[in-house]
């Protein structure tokens, strides 16, 4: 199965309708459903470009996710890298303190 059909099988599953289109805020949870992260500043520019349509269709759906794939995704070693700072001991864990005292 190529791409374009994985993405279209998705899409088809949000598109509640029937019409080939999805609502602007259904997008977080489709590009979530087709693997992606997207990040808040990423949402907000996509709302504010399509929220005067209202709906998405599938062929900007596809130009969407392209635009949003090519972008870099966060690794686990940078979440892990993050955690570490907050453990102190270098036992794997972080307790509630740690966090506490990190953010006053």
């Amino acid at each position: 199965m190529s791409e374009t059909e994985e993405l279209e099988e998705i899409f088809v599953l949000f598109d509640r309708t029937g019409e080939g289109c999805i609502e602007v805020a259904q997008i977080k949870d489709v590009l979530r459903s087709a693997g992606l992260n997207p990040q808040g500043t990423d949402l907000a520019k996509l709302e504010e470009d399509y929220n005067s349509k209202g709906t998405i269709q599938f062929p900007e759906f596809c130009a969407i996710y392209k635009e949003m794939k090519a972008k870099p995704q966060p690794a686990m070693e940078d979440f892990m890298e993050f955690f570490n700072i907050f453990d102190r001991e270098k036992s794997g864990v972080s307790s509630r303190c740690s966090f506490e005292r990190s953010c006053v």
